[in-house]
């Protein structure tokens, strides 16, 4: 028994598993191995890497609350998918069905909380002013869309577990369109920088200025 995961998050989809359906889960351990191998420290990184340098974006254009919002979230995050990733590895190497069913359901809840973080750092993106429209537009549905799944994921509710699937495709566009954007920009400021020297006339003739 398998399903899809979402990109980047790697959410099982719809095999949110409930105390009720603990058979289920029992059935589905060697799934649940072969899913839990999957290397989580990758997205872990991307995570971190953007959040941070989205947050020395907002600190420079003067947006401070929005700032440490995105650094908390993103580093939040990220270091929920490292214990997620450890959870997994013991998950994989488990054979009593009842510690597969509490890893399984630990690891479900911790998809939650992450993807509320996720939510967070989507917001405090938009609010950071340095975002081009469309990505401010898909951060605004990735919260809404990842907080749905957040909450299902939480409260272990099976029947919206597949809201991860949207949000998890919105997730992938919007921290890659970010983490362009934002690796583009940062160049942007030593080649404008002559321009804008001459401009203004420089510090040399500012200098004059002052002397005059």
């Amino acid at each position: 028994m398998s399903a899809p995961r979402c990109p980047l998050t790697g959410c099982y989809c719809p095999l949110l598993v409930t105390a009720a359906r603990r058979p289920v889960a029992a059935r589905s351990l060697t799934a649940r191995r072969a899913g839990a191998s999957r290397p989580g420290g990758l997205p872990a990184a991307a995570l971190a890497v953007v959040s941070i340098a989205l947050a020395q974006a907002a600190h420079k254009s003067g947006r401070q609350p929005a700032a440490r919002a995105a650094l908390i979230a993103g580093v939040a995050a990220a270091l929920i998918s490292l214990t997620q990733f450890v959870l997994g590895a013991v998950l994989a190497a488990t054979s009593a069905p009842d510690t597969a069913h509490l890893l399984y359901n630990a690891v479900n809840r911790l998809y939650g909380v992450k993807m509320l973080a996720l939510a967070v750092l989507a917001v405090a993106a938009v609010a950071s002013g340095v975002l081009p429209r469309w990505l401010r537009y898909a951060g605004i549905a990735l919260a809404i869309t990842i907080t749905a799944s957040g909450i299902a994921y939480l409260l272990l509710l099976q029947n919206l577990a597949n809201l991860a699937i949207p949000a998890g495709v919105l997730l992938l566009v919007f921290i890659t369109g970010t983490g362009i954007t934002l690796g583009t920009s940062a160049g942007n400021p030593r080649r404008d920088a002559p321009a804008a020297r001459a401009a203004t006339g420089g510090p040399e003739m500012s200098t004059a200025g002052a002397r005059k």
